[in-house]
């Protein structure tokens, strides 16, 4: 695993201060050697002319040293410039592995360059490398230094990227916290606009801050891929508010937006038959790209949009179990079907709807206490033995 690099400490702007000054002085001082020249008759002593120190000739070819602290930051839409230019030239080539060692050498100081821009540029290539932790530990650097960093603004869409690849265990929205809501109406975002919505929101939303995390995630426009993922938070969000109206409505937002998706996929694929049958029939045929390989771990979109409308059918129920409305409940847990990951959790509960159906319609209760034995006779199925 590659460790986090530790930042190098900057040079102090103080002490720099403190040793011109020290120097200055030593050049005010009267010289060491001879009387001080006599006062000039009938007045007050006049003060010695001002002599610039000499400077002491440059042997030819000798390298001049640059000033303390190094060249000021370019701005960040600025052409890039010796180093940093050869840098960004090998990045644009896709030779990512040298861009990464000139960019490292800027930063470090090991060659002159802009520093800043070097920095920025070199968690750009570590990510192009896959290197998502270490890029992550160097646009962290720019996240604590502030908006005075001049890439400050510019390195959010790269930790939105960065929370794609890492889990959230990386703590990513820990540090796409510390910008501002306001940070997001930039012209620069328009193309992640709705993904930072998202991933802010959930940032107050797992904070606590549940009023301006409803605020950001209600942002998130419908036709967005990130509009599900938001939904259903939001009605968690309001769950926890106690406001059961909105949470109903954003559950149901999931639900209806998953149909969407599903019947979408399901004309795109006819077509692709179609299509397939057509071309068959007309003795041509095209090949067929390679197919992505997956772990066992990862979903496609619409599988983990799918899994968002199981946990949106799941905190329905929960929210109409609550009130007292346990047919309803047991409507929406019906919907999770046998293949889902909450499944089980859904029969459970389906069983303490029925239970309870009794409290309100007693006249009935042979038949809900037969529903509740079916509910506890399916968890208690050999098949299931493993996963209880």
């Amino acid at each position: 695993m590659t460790q986090p690099r530790r930042r190098t400490p900057l040079v102090s702007l103080s002490l720099s201060m403190s040793t011109i000054a020290l120097g200055i002085s030593l050049l005010s001082l009267p010289a060491l050697a001879g009387p001080p020249p006599p006062p000039p008759a009938g007045g007050a002593p006049a003060a010695p002319p001002a002599t610039p120190p000499a400077t002491p000739p440059t042997a030819p070819g000798t390298p001049v040293a640059p000033p303390p602290g190094g060249p000021p930051p370019a701005a960040p839409d600025a052409p890039a410039l010796g180093p940093n230019a050869q840098g960004e030239t090998q990045y644009k080539a896709e030779d990512y592995e040298a861009a990464a060692i000139q960019f490292h050498k800027i930063k470090n100081n090991e060659i002159p360059g802009d520093q800043p821009r070097a920095q920025f540029w070199l968690g750009k290539t570590l990510y192009k490398l896959k290197f998502y932790s270490a890029s992550l530990s160097i646009f962290d650097e720019i996240v604590q230094a502030g908006p005075a960093h001049p890439f400050h603004k510019l390195t959010l869409p790269w930790l939105a990227s960065l929370a794609r690849e890492l889990p959230e265990g990386a703590e990513v929205l820990q540090k796409i916290g510390r910008y501002k809501p306001t940070d997001l109406e930039d012209e620069a975002f328009d193309e992640v606009r709705d993904e930072l919505y998202y991933l802010l929101g959930r940032y107050y939303y797992d904070k606590g801050d549940l009023p301006q995390g409803i605020a950001l995630l209600d942002q998130v426009p419908n036709q967005s891929d990130y509009y599900i993922r938001a939904q259903f938070f939001l009605g968690v969000a309001h769950t926890r508010n106690f406001a059961g109206e909105p949470a109903v409505a954003a559950f149901k937002n999931v639900l209806r937006r998953a149909i969407e998706l599903r019947k979408a996929e399901e004309k795109k694929r006819k077509n692709a038959r179609k299509k397939k049958v057509k071309v068959e029939g007309g003795k041509k045929t095209k090949k067929r790209g390679k197919r992505k390989d997956r772990t066992e771990t990862e979903l496609t979109y619409l599988e983990e949009m799918r899994q968002y409308e199981h946990m949106a059918s799941f905190g329905l129920a929960n929210i109409f179990y609550m009130v007292g409305k346990f047919e309803t409940a047991i409507k929406y847990l019906d919907k999770i079907p046998v293949e889902s990951p909450y499944y089980l959790r859904a029969v459970h509960a389906a069983a303490w709807a029925e239970f309870r159906r009794v409290e309100v319609d007693d006249t009935n209760a042979n038949g809900y206490y037969q529903r509740a034995l079916g509910y506890v006779h399916t968890l208690n199925a050999p098949f299931f033995e493993e996963y209880l």
